[in-house]
């Protein structure tokens, strides 16, 4: 509902400039979210309060810019979201929750392999790798 309201409202996301272009490079059909936005806005303030390490206020704006992102079908800012919220989760100790939201990322990603190619598949194979080191960092300092 609210992301109905808000289509009514007016334009949030831009289509990108010049359509699909002819070499299939990084502009072929992605959204481009302006930096006015409300999605690039919950973007920044999610950032911003990782950066002063508050892992619980930036989880909880990178899960509304996922949600934000999930509703336009964005799946690779979506996807992006959910790595970052997977950081938070594992900053504030869950490896379960930072397990789901890395699983959810990789999905997103290869969502948009239609898109994006091998570039989607590089990139859930990045979040798994990266999973994988998080939660060998994980068990290593429950050990100590």
């Amino acid at each position: 509902l609210k992301n109905t309201f808000r289509s009514w409202i007016g334009a949030k996301r831009l289509s990108s400039p010049g359509g699909a272009s002819a070499s299939g490079g990084p502009s072929s059909g992605a959204l481009v979210y302006p930096s006015t936005c409300i999605e690039a806005h919950l973007r920044q303030v999610a950032d911003y309060a990782l950066l002063l390490r508050d892992y619980s206020l930036a989880l909880q704006y990178y899960r509304a810019a996922a949600a934000e992102f999930k509703a336009d079908k964005a799946w690779t800012h979506f996807a992006l979201a959910q790595e970052m919220a997977a950081m938070c989760l594992h900053q504030a100790e869950d490896p379960r929750g930072a397990a789901e939201a890395a699983e959810k990322a990789a999905k997103a990603y290869l969502l948009g392999k239609a898109k994006d190619g091998d570039r989607a598949v590089r990139r859930a194979t990045r979040v798994a790798l990266q999973q994988l080191q998080l939660s060998q960092h994980s068990a290593s300092r429950a050990r100590t």
